[in-house]
């Protein structure tokens, strides 16, 4: 009889909470191989199976994927960051011709929650309260920084007055 034990590539491993996913997953008999592009990502030392990638918005990073997912054969391919979930989801055909769910939302979702002023139109569309946005010429000090396609904390800058804003424009 074949191997029933489920498959998921969960990827960007790197970071606590991702070990603790892992390990819950396995704890119920889960198989996870774990995707980074940092090899001494912590998640990759505790996966069933490891392989470093190419980051999410680079483009060979799909080609990574989908060699994996002929290679390993998982049930599930749980993607996490957004560069990833972007060119995955862009993708999802690919997975499903595979038989692979990906659990990630479709193309247009993810486009509009990793871009900040989409995001911020949206929620003002269903009367969701957000932060006001300043540009260059109403900016108010101190404010934050950061760019409106980003992720993580990359780019993020607390600016205290022109000239810093100048320098981190």
């Amino acid at each position: 009889m074949k191997n029933s034990k489920i498959r998921i590539i969960k990827t960007s491993v790197g970071s606590v909470g991702k070990v603790t996913l892992i390990r819950e997953l396995q704890k119920n008999g889960v198989f996870v191989i774990g995707t980074d592009m940092n090899p001494m990502s912590s998640g990759l030392y505790i996966s069933d199976k490891k392989y470093v990638v190419p980051k999410g918005n680079k483009p060979n990073f799909l080609q990574s994927m989908i060699d994996i997912c002929k290679i390993e054969k998982p049930n599930l391919l749980l993607p996490d960051d957004e560069f990833e979930a972007l060119t995955l989801s862009k993708n999802k055909n690919l997975f499903e011709k595979m038989s692979i769910i990906l659990l990630c939302p479709d193309f247009d979702v993810v486009k509009t929650c990793f871009d900040k002023k989409k995001t911020k139109m949206f929620l003002n569309s269903i009367n969701v309260p957000t932060p006001k946005i300043f540009t260059s010429k109403n900016v108010q000090f101190p404010c934050i920084i950061k760019p409106n396609f980003g992720s993580g904390s990359e780019d993020v800058y607390l600016v205290h007055d022109e000239d810093e804003l100048k320098f981190y424009l």
